[in-house]
């Protein structure tokens, strides 16, 4: 079940650092964040990351396994948050066309 927690707070601690910087804040939100909203989502993503290391080392007795852990869920994570970026907002487009037709 930690191993589950570490992988979603690595999902959501990218996600955060990712909407910090202005491009991705703008592709996916159509908005410019200001300098306030970056730095919250800038100390959001560290802090979720730095909670997810926390909940891999929970999850085996010792420590390098669980930083091992972390760093896969990291790479995998990593994945999920640019395959979400990347085809997020086409998916938007699509799923618009399916219900309000052509």
């Amino acid at each position: 079940m930690m191993i589950l927690v570490t992988f979603v707070l690595c999902c959501l601690g990218l996600l955060a650092l990712a909407y910090a910087k202005p491009k991705h804040h703008i592709a996916a939100l159509g908005q410019n964040p200001g300098l306030a909203r970056q730095r919250v989502l800038a100390i959001l993503g560290w802090t979720t990351l730095s909670v997810a290391i926390w909940a891999a080392m929970q999850t085996v007795s010792d420590w390098a396994i669980g930083l091992v852990l972390w760093v896969g869920a990291l790479s995998v994570g990593g994945i999920v948050v640019t395959l979400i970026m990347t085809y997020g907002p086409k998916a938007d487009g699509v799923a618009r066309n399916i219900i309000e037709g052509p």
